[in-house]
């Protein structure tokens, strides 16, 4: 269910800054499935999306003197849902990170010789990784590291199926190349 005009709209909002909890209720009916839709557009995950939205809710109620003062306080609501998905995205990132920085070791434990090759063989993609262009290095992060598929990476991006996949054939054939150049310089 939508505002219908921008003052009705500001009004709620105004309402909330007078600590209203009938308002955040009903900013909570109009607003919740949207702020949730709009996150899982970035998030790509039900239950995180939904937690999103009841935290940008959370923000709002803890902000709510100052965003009755705004000129445009649903835009800043879902600006709110933005920056906690993209910190969300981020720190899923960063957990990624941290369990692939693990001992790698197919052959149990104590096999010193596969744990140096995997480590090294590791650090040589990291480095043709930096070496991507920017959305070619995004595509492949958000593939690899968050599992999107194409047309996820497409709306994550706001660029077409058909780039996602040319960009992914681009970086595959960009890495191979700078592997092969890494591993000439250090194997001659």
């Amino acid at each position: 269910m939508a505002i219908q005009s921008k003052h009705e709209g500001n009004a709620l909002f105004q309402e909330l800054g007078k600590n209203s909890e009938e308002a955040l209720m009903r900013i909570h009916e109009q607003f919740f499935s949207q702020l949730m839709e709009y996150s899982f557009e970035i998030v790509i995950d039900k239950e995180l999306a939904k937690e999103i939205a009841m935290d940008t809710l959370q923000i709002l109620w803890q902000n709510r003197k100052t965003v009755a003062s705004m000129v445009n306080p649903v835009g800043w609501l879902f600006k709110c849902a933005h920056h906690k998905s993209l910190n969300e995205l981020k720190a899923k990132r960063r957990k990624n990170i941290v369990s692939m920085s693990g001992d790698y070791d197919p052959e149990g434990p104590g096999n010193i010789e596969n744990e140096l090759e995997a480590k090294e063989l590791s650090s040589f993609i990291n480095l043709a990784m930096e070496k991507l262009p920017a959305q070619q290095k995004k595509i492949i992060q958000l593939s690899k590291d968050y599992g999107m598929n194409r047309k996820e990476i497409a709306r994550h991006c706001n660029i077409s199926e058909s780039t996602v996949k040319n960009q992914i054939t681009e970086a595959r054939r960009h890495l191979r190349n700078t592997l092969e150049q890494l591993f000439k310089n250090y194997f001659p």
